[in-house]
C-alpha cells in the first residue's frame, strides 16, 4: 500500500483506508462508475495543507497502481487526524454536456466527435480504441444539454455492450464484460449464492419501441436502459447478444476474500471450480501492514429498470424527439424539442384512455429584453373538445402581459355549447343548438339570437338581465312568419 499526494509520500501517515466502486442498480452493462476512497491520515505536525491537497493522489494497492484520485471538498479544519474523500477522474464528467456541435443533416455528427468534445469539456482523457466502429461512426441528430457527460458516456458504453471506467492513469476507457474466469481462488472466507444467471436475450423497451434479440423466453433477459437515447435499432441488441452468447455466472453476495492485484468490476472469479461470479460491487479495506481485504457483491438485477441519469436545470440546448411511457397513469407522451438560448419550440402529444391532448409552444427573445411567447392547447374527451391559444410578453423584470386577441374554442357536448374567445377577447361568442350569444370581457351579453324564446326566432341587443330589460332591443318573428316586429322594452 502506498499513498502519494503529488510527490509527497503519505503512506506512513495512513490510519485507515477504504476504496469502493460499484455498478449502480446491479446492471451488467451501461455503467460509468466513480471510485471513491475514504482515508484517515495523521497530521499532528500540520504537514498536510490545503496547498498540498491541490495535487492528485496516486494510490497503489499491492504491487500495482490502483488509480489517480482528487479531493473534491477540502477540509474545513486541518486537525491532527484528517479524514479525506477522494474520487477518480470519472467525477469530472458530472457536468452538463453543453455541446457546441451542429446537429443537422449537413454536418452528420458522430459519437466519436461527441466523445472528443466531451473529453475537452470535462478535462479528462477518453480512450475510444476499444469501442466498435458501428458505435463510433453512428450519426447523431439530437442533443440535450440537461444530461450530464457521464450519462452520455454510460449510454454509449451500453450501446456497445460495455462499461466505462477509469484506468490506473486516470484515463476513461471502455471495457467488455469478461466471459470466462479471470481469477481462480480457493480462499473465500465468506459468501452466499442465489442462482445461475444465463443470458437468454437482450431487450430494449421504452413503451413505444421494442428492440430485442433473439425472440425467445428461455433463460434471463439483459435489459437495456429505456432512457438510452442512442439505442434505436435491433442491430445493437443482436450485436450485444452475439458478443455474450453463452454468458453465465452465479448470482452471489457477501463475498470476502484477500485482495487481488488489478481486479476490476466486470471481471469473473472462479471459486474452487465450484462456481463463477462477476464482480459488480467492490470494496477494498486496508487493515494494517501490507494487506487489503476485498468485500465483493455479484448481485444482478433481473428486472427491467429505467436507469438513473443526472439532469441539470439549465436547459440551454435541446434538439430531440422523445417518448415517455407512464404505465402507472396509463399514459403515453411524445415530446419534440428545439431549445437554445434565445428561442424555444416544444410540442407535446399525450394520449390516455380518458383524453387526447396536444400542446405547441414557442418563445423567442426580442432585443434581449423580453420574451414573446405563444401557446396553443387542444384537448379532446368523449364529452368535450377544447382549444386555447394564448400570447404573452414577459419583460426583463419578469412582468407578464397577456396580449389581447387570445382565442379559446370549447365544444361541450353536455351543454351543447361552442365558445370562441376568452376573457382577454373584446367579444367572445357562444354557439348552441338554439342560438348565439355574444359576451363582453365581464361576461355580460351584448347580443344574442334565441330560437326558443316565445315560440319565435329572436335577436336581442343590449342588457340580457330581466331587471334591465328596458336597456335592450328585440327583433323577432312569430311562428307563422307573418310579420317582423322591432320592440324596445320599457
Amino acid at each position: 500500500m502506498q499513498i502519494m499526494c503529488g510527490s509527497t509520500d503519505l503512506t506512513n501517515r495512513l490510519l485507515s483506508y477504504k476504496r469502493k466502486v460499484y455498478f449502480p442498480e446491479h446492471k451488467l452493462i451501461g455503467n460509468a462508475p466513480t471510485a471513491k476512497v475514504d482515508i484517515e491520515l495523521v497530521n499532528d505536525d500540520n504537514a498536510i495543507t490545503e496547498a498540498l491537497l491541490q495535487n492528485t493522489f496516486t494510490i497503489t494497492e499491492g504491487s500495482v497502481i490502483t488509480g489517480v484520485f482528487s479531493v473534491l471538498e477540502k477540509p474545513q479544519k486541518y486537525t491532527k487526524k484528517l479524514s479525506l474523500e477522494l474520487y477518480d477522474n470519472m467525477c469530472k464528467t458530472d457536468i452538463p454536456y453543453k455541446s457546441q456541435l451542429v446537429y443537422d443533416e449537413e454536418h452528420n455528427i458522430t459519437i466519436l466527435q461527441q466523445l472528443t468534445e466531451m473529453s475537452t469539456l470535462a478535462g479528462v482523457v477518453i480512450n475510444t480504441a476499444d469501442l466498435p466502429t458501428s458505435v463510433l461512426t453512428k450519426v447523431i441528430g439530437w442533443i440535450d444539454t440537461t444530461y450530464s457527460i457521464r450519462t452520455y458516456i454510460a449510454w454509449i458504453a451500453e450501446l456497445a455492450g460495455m462499461n466505462a471506467m477509469c484506468d490506473s492513469t486516470g484515463t476513461i476507457r471502455f471495457y467488455d464484460l469478461s466471459t470466462t474466469a479471470d481469477i481462480t481462488t480457493d480462499t473465500l472466507s465468506d459468501y452466499s449464492t442465489e442462482e445461475l444467471w444465463t443470458l437468454g436475450k437482450v431487450r430494449f423497451d421504452d413503451g413505444l419501441n421494442i428492440y430485442e434479440y433473439p425472440e425467445r423466453t428461455e433463460d434471463n433477459t439483459l435489459y437495456i436502459s429505456n432512457k438510452n437515447l442512442y439505442f434505436d435499432s435491433r442491430n445493437f441488441a443482436q450485436a450485444i447478444y452475439d458478443k455474450y452468447d453463452g454468458f453465465s455466472v452465479m448470482i452471489a453476495d457477501k463475498i470476502c476474500m484477500p485482495s487481488v492485484d488489478t481486479l476490476r468490476l466486470g471481471q469473473i472469479i472462479n471459486y474452487n471450480s465450484e462456481f463463477s461470479f462477476m464482480v459488480l460491487d467492490l470494496t477494498s479495506t486496508y487493515t494494517g501492514g501490507s494487506y487489503c481485504d476485498f468485500d465483493i457483491s455479484g448481485l444482478l438485477e433481473s428486472k427491467e429498470t429505467e436507469g438513473t441519469v443526472v439532469r441539470y436545470d439549465d436547459s440551454l440546448r435541446i434538439k430531440k424527439i422523445q417518448t415517455v411511457v407512464d404505465n402507472i397513469n396509463n399514459q403515453l407522451s411524445i415530446i419534440a424539442q428545439d431549445v437554445e438560448d434565445n428561442k424555444s419550440f416544444i410540442s407535446e402529444f399525450t394520449i390516455s384512455p380518458q383524453e387526447i391532448s396536444s400542446t405547441v409552444e414557442s418563445a423567442v427573445v426580442q432585443d434581449d429584453l423580453s420574451v414573446y411567447a405563444t401557446k396553443s392547447e387542444l384537448s379532446q374527451t368523449s364529452e368535450q373538445i377544447s382549444a386555447t391559444l394564448t400570447q404573452t410578453i414577459t419583460s426583463v423584470d419578469g412582468k407578464v402581459e397577456t396580449i389581447k386577441g387570445g382565442v379559446d374554442v370549447t365544444l361541450d357536448n353536455d351543454q351543447t355549447i361552442v365558445t370562441i374567445g376568452n376573457s382577454a377577447s373584446a367579444v367572445r361568442g357562444q354557439f348552441t343548438n338554439t342560438g348565439v350569444n355574444f359576451i363582453n370581457p365581464q361576461g355580460d351579453s351584448l347580443a344574442w339570437l334565441d330560437t326558443e324564446s316565445l315560440g319565435a326566432t329572436e335577436l336581442s341587443v343590449g342588457n340580457p338581465n330581466e331587471e334591465h330589460k328596458d336597456q335592450r332591443w328585440r327583433i323577432f318573428t312569430r311562428e307563422n312568419g307573418s310579420h317582423l316586429t322591432f320592440t324596445k322594452h320599457n
